[in-house]
């Protein structure tokens, strides 16, 4: 019955939280809609994220790609080494399915997906050109990226009409992030993207040929995030765009 009727804290619930905003361009704006995806996730019978919260931006990034239709397109996810996606769409049938990282990963975390993974730098891959129709970017840009080398390696990777998903760390002001470098500091020092650092990131990708796939919107209303190991709080921002 509570299936049925939808009410609080119910997989009914929290798909419907969920799907209301699943195609816009927007931030992770309250620790409800991270519930209500991780609730969607489990009422899919999909293996959560190892970080729950990921599983919003995550679960975009599925249904931007299911919503091509089309099991055998090529997918890429880029800076894949914890990723869940992949995992996700094999589980859902898809079987053409890449990944890569500038770190190595253990083969059974891939290869009982079917999944084709390679190290790489995602700004200089030796993949095809035009031979993706997605591409995935979870969590990966705010890693020392160079935005204008990823955004002209993404063009020359996806066919015309492709989708490049990407979510990166995110508040509507400035997050003193100076002097911490989580990874040390050939990772770079951590960054978390304003509204200015997103339109920024938007501007190189029109640049390169490619549109937004829904309006850009970048208000926010909590510190959903809280990266304990840093003491920093912030949210998730979701940008789908594609090529033209």
């Amino acid at each position: 019955m509570a299936e049925a009727d939808g009410g609080p804290g119910t997989p009914a619930r929290a798909r419907q939280d969920f799907l209301r905003n699943v195609f816009r361009n927007r931030a992770l704006r309250t620790r409800a809609e991270a519930t209500a995806a991780a609730e969607l996730v489990e009422w899919l019978g999909l293996p959560s994220h190892h970080d729950p919260q990921k599983n919003w931006d995550t679960l975009k990034c599925l249904h931007f790609a299911l919503s091509h239709k089309k099991p055998d397109m090529p997918v890429l996810d880029v800076g894949s080494s914890r990723s869940v996606i992949n995992r996700w769409l094999s589980i859902l049938g898809f079987r053409n399915l890449y990944a890569c990282d500038l770190l190595a990963k253990d083969p059974s975390y891939f290869e009982p997906y079917g999944i084709r993974f390679s190290i790489q730098d995602l700004t200089r891959t030796s993949y095809e050109s035009e031979f993706f129709s997605t591409i995935t970017s979870i969590s990966v840009i705010e890693h020392n990226v160079d935005l204008a080398a990823y955004l002209d390696e993404m063009a020359r990777l996806l066919k015309r009409g492709g989708l490049l998903l990407t979510s990166t760390d995110y508040w509507s002001e400035p997050v003193d992030c100076s002097g911490i470098f989580p990874y040390g500091p050939d990772g770079g020092e951590m960054k978390v993207f304003e509204p200015d650092g997103i339109r920024e990131y938007v501007r190189l990708a029109q640049e390169r040929g490619f549109s937004l796939a829904a309006p850009l919107e970048l208000d926010t209303e909590e510190k959903v995030i809280h990266w304990e190991r840093v003491d920093r709080r912030y949210t998730f921002m979701f940008i789908a765009l594609r090529r033209k």
